[in-house]
């Protein structure tokens, strides 16, 4: 079995739910958008999903900054983060539309295999001493097997 040799870690978006600021209240509606899968307006990307804008954004950042080039491509496999609970059929599961818009914009191959067997505590609506902590988040998942084409992981999570 081959271990794990490298972890790197991005961020594209990060909003601070606290703030009043023209920025701070821009960031919380785009962060609303991405939660709901709702249309987001861009002056030169038009009118899109949320998904689908946060894809061509990580598409268009990519090709411009270095540090996120290593992030995507061909043999990069797309994992998205289950939400706080188990997802019901039907329900929306914001990292999984976010990862299929980022296949359709060739930036990998989504594998959605984890799964949330039990539910724990949401972050967004827990003060910080309430959180989930990392056991916790293990705990509460399980993974589903499937033969891996490349040991390049990516998981998509929105917090």
């Amino acid at each position: 079995m081959e271990m794990l040799s490298e972890l790197v870690f991005g961020s594209l978006l990060s909003y601070c739910p606290t703030s009043t600021s023209e920025g701070g209240l821009i960031a919380k509606s785009v962060m609303r958008a991405i939660k709901n899968e709702s249309s987001v307006h861009h002056s030169q990307l038009g009118e899109l999903f949320a998904s689908e804008f946060v894809a061509k954004r990580l598409k268009i950042e990519a090709s411009r900054m270095d540090l996120f080039t290593d992030f995507f491509g061909e043999d990069v496999v797309l994992v998205p983060v289950p939400r706080s609970s188990p997802i019901r059929k039907g329900t929306l599961w914001p990292s999984l539309q976010i990862s299929k818009a980022m296949e359709q914009e060739g930036l990998g191959t989504v594998r959605p295999a984890l799964k949330r067997v039990k539910c724990i505590q949401r972050s967004s609506t827990s003060p910080s001493i309430w959180r989930p902590r990392p056991t916790d988040h293990y705990n509460s998942m399980e993974v589903e097997k499937f033969k891996l084409p490349s040991l390049n992981l990516l998981l998509v999570e929105i917090s």
